[in-house]
């Protein structure tokens, strides 16, 4: 065989096996950007803005995969947050403040290790809430999601005959001591027919760990045909001697091909402190202009018992709030 043959041959190969290669990985550049304006009153004034992230929040990241073969593949995620109505970054000095982690799929569930959302932020929006824990009347102001996302953690998730679970633990770093700053968190779902049900149960220690948070949250949703109902509770403790329960109602209404109608109320009951309760009621409509655009309005009032505080200003102070904006994603 000449030279000639021989660097044809070698070159032929040369594209296939690069071929092969990029056709087995891939990195996608995703995000999302959500602007509009409120009119909000958190019992010391009325103040009008311009609201960002109502219906998602504003981020734009990295998702990659590479198929290893033999039903593995390695997995990564890098994601931003940003304010579009500044154009500045949602936390200074964190680029990837959101999301960062790698991991590997594998017949034997899902391996994640980084900075991942906490297990209830990860399935409250689908199972739980009616507004899909957005708009000025998600269940976020009341339910404990521990911080939506956690650093240096370790995720095992898989699925199988309608189940889904998941296990999180986050190291605290502490020498010395294993508990201070760490996190366990253990989920299961399960999808039947027309119905879902989810629990969730989270721990968090403190930066001692003698003291700790916990939430065990439950319940689910039924799709009836005209409206989707939704029904779930949490029990909370710590720190110290705090005790809360959580309780949250909803429908989600089909208005037309494009429309969304939602309403919730949420209910925040201390069972440490009198007079400590708070109630949210409100509502929502999203507008499909497009399979990437939306636009959306939503209403909401929060009424505070003499000494509660949440989303205002002073005890016993009511907040409400009212937004208008649009939404696209890329």
């Amino acid at each position: 065989m000449n030279m000639k043959k021989i660097t044809a041959s070698l070159v032929s190969y040369l594209s296939l096996t690069s071929a092969a290669a990029l056709a087995q990985s891939s990195v996608t550049m995703y995000g999302n950007i959500d602007l509009g304006f409120e009119r909000t009153n958190n019992g010391k004034g009325t103040s009008y803005a311009m609201n960002q992230g109502v219906l998602a929040t504003n981020k734009w990241g990295f998702l990659g995969k590479e198929d290893l073969g033999a039903g593995y593949t390695v997995l990564f995620q890098l994601e931003s947050g940003f304010s579009p109505n500044t154009g500045a970054s949602d936390v200074a000095g964190a680029m990837f403040n959101r999301q960062s982690w790698i991991g590997v799929q594998s017949p034997f569930g899902t391996f994640k290790m980084g900075r991942i959302k906490t297990l209830l932020y990860q399935y409250d929006y689908e199972y739980l809430d009616a507004s899909g824990n957005s708009m000025a009347n998600a269940s976020y102001r009341f339910f404990d999601f521990f911080g939506n996302r956690t650093s240096n953690t370790i995720e095992y998730s898989d699925a199988a005959y309608g189940f889904k679970w998941a296990v999180q633990h986050s190291l605290g770093g502490i020498a010395g001591n294993s508990r201070a700053n760490s996190m366990w968190a253990e989920t299961l779902a399960y999808n039947i027919g027309k119905a879902e049900f989810l629990i969730v149960n989270q721990k968090s220690y403190d930066e001692t760990g003698t003291d700790s948070t916990r939430a065990t949250t439950f319940g689910g949703n039924y799709d009836f045909g005209i409206a989707r109902f939704y029904l779930a509770a949490a029990l909370d403790g710590g720190p110290a001697s705090l005790k809360t329960r959580e309780y949250s109602v909803g429908l989600s209404i089909p208005v037309g091909v494009a429309g969304r109608f939602q309403t919730t109320f949420v209910r925040k009951q201390n069972l440490s402190q009198d007079h400590a309760n708070a109630n949210l009621y409100g509502f929502g409509y999203v507008y499909a202009l497009s399979k990437r655009t939306n636009i959306y309005t939503s209403w909401a009032r929060l009424t505070n018992g003499a000494n509660a505080s949440y989303a205002v200003s002073r005890p016993g102070a009511t907040f409400s709030t009212i937004n208008a904006g649009i939404q696209h994603l890329f």
